[in-house]
């Protein structure tokens, strides 16, 4: 059953062209379906008509019966959003002239149809005139040869020997005008009928031109209806062809947009993970230092101080050593062999010292 009204685009409705074929309009309808579903537009109080538009459209233009109905019906019909689906009307000009140029083909296919039953009609005249016409010769052929019949009769033996057969002067007399009679009587038949003859073949000539002329007619007027046809299927190939070409740069638009949107995201995405590593390398940093601090404070400094070569400052007093330096084995804290003794003491005032071992440079604790 074709729609009752074409009140809105459906290739527009669904973003396809007209030209698209069953598995681009299911494609279409699916990814609008889960854009324009009302649970997810609760904000929208026109979600509702809309997705209702949108399954409309799709089940209409994805019967293909359905579809050749609503092509046929929308070449003229102007939709909702001001255009037509076969040819859009850009403006009420281009509008009256298709109306205008619809009615003149309608007009035209309505006085083609009345010359067909007028060429019907004179060919059935034409039909009954020929057979009168064969009917008209055929009486005169059998006059001429009936005509020819008496007299070669009258030229046989046997008319000569009926002819001088006794009998009386008035029998023979009364045959002879019987014979003239009617040699008379086919004489005056012939030229009626040659003359119906003539008044039928020349009904036959004027009715097989007027045949002749409908027919010039009937074909001058499918010549302009066949050439209407033609650029109407012309515009009709145009515009699909604009909403083809419509279409892929809306989707060349749209595939850029989400090319730029994946690499803004993919940028976005490297800028966090950055962040994220920095804010974790810091931290971490932070918490070395932390962990370094914690430990030189709760540090005793017990233990044998390693011998650094080199030159050093020392961390307590500040004074550089050029030859060598201490460094203790648990924080890691260097210092002079003048100092060494001093953090090592101020590092256990609350433990109990235990003997003392004196080296050349240094002093170790158990």
């Amino acid at each position: 059953m074709a729609p009752s009204a074409v009140t809105d685009d459906y290739y527009a409705v669904l973003g396809v062209a007209r030209t698209a074929d069953a598995e681009t309009l299911k494609v279409a309808w699916r990814r609008l379906a889960r854009i324009k579903h009302p649970d997810k537009n609760l904000g929208n109080p026109n979600a509702t008509a809309e997705f209702q538009l949108l399954e409309s459209a799709y089940s209409t233009l994805c019967n293909p019966t359905l579809r050749r109905a609503y092509d046929l019906q929308s070449m003229t019909t102007p939709t909702s959003n001001g255009s037509t689906t076969g040819a859009k009307c850009h403006n009420n000009t281009s509008t009256t002239s298709n109306d205008s140029s619809e009615q003149k083909n309608r007009e035209r296919e309505l006085k083609r149809s009345h010359l067909y039953k007028e060429k019907q009609s004179k060919e059935y005249d034409i039909f009954e005139a020929m057979r009168n016409l064969n009917r008209i010769r055929g009486e005169i052929q059998k006059l001429d040869e009936d005509a020819k019949r008496d007299t070669a009769e009258e030229l046989s033996w046997w008319g000569y020997f009926s002819f001088m057969m006794p009998g009386s002067q008035q029998q023979r007399e009364e045959k002879s005008r019987e014979r003239d009679r009617r040699r008379l009587d086919r004489i005056a038949a012939k030229r009626i009928k040659e003359k119906e003859l003539k008044r039928q073949t020349d009904k036959v000539t004027l009715l097989e031109l007027l045949s002749k002329g409908t027919q010039d007619e009937i074909d001058k007027i499918t010549l302009e209806i066949n050439k209407w046809k033609e650029e109407k299927a012309a515009a009709w190939r145009r515009e699909a062809q604009r909403q083809q070409e419509e279409y892929a740069r809306r989707e060349k638009a749209r595939r850029e947009e989400e090319e730029a949107e994946a690499v803004r995201r993919a940028s976005e995405w490297e800028a966090w993970r950055r962040k994220v590593e920095e804010t974790s390398r810091l931290f971490q940093e932070r918490q070395r230092t932390q962990r370094k601090k914690d430990e030189a404070a709760s540090c005793t400094h017990r233990g044998w101080w390693k011998k650094v070569d080199g030159p050093h400052l020392c961390s307590n007093c500040s004074t550089r050593t050029n030859r060598f330096a201490l460094q203790c084995p648990q924080c890691g804290k260097t210092a002079c062999a003048s100092c060494r003794k001093a953090i090592q003491a101020a590092g256990q005032t609350d433990k109990i010292p235990r003997p003392k071992v004196e080296t050349s440079y240094e002093t170790w604790y158990d």
